[in-house]
């Protein structure tokens, strides 16, 4: 099982679509897939992403071998 790693201290490669773990000032953590570009976070799905700040990721899992 993978842990959450820090963007501080170990950000993800450029162009890896990974999990991402997401924070706000006043609001619950949200998790989202997303990659990084050019030290830039790409939200997939996420309204209002810019107020958001990516403090964690993790590899995406493997996918399943019956789809």
């Amino acid at each position: 099982m993978s842990k959450w790693i820090s963007t501080k201290k170990n950000p993800p490669e450029d162009m890896v679509e990974v999990i991402l773990l997401l924070s706000k000032d006043d609001d619950y953590p949200l998790i989202a897939s997303g990659s990084r570009s050019y030290k830039m976070f790409s939200l997939d799905r996420i309204a209002n992403a810019d107020t958001y700040i990516v403090t964690h990721w993790m590899p995406l899992p493997e996918l399943p071998k019956d789809i």
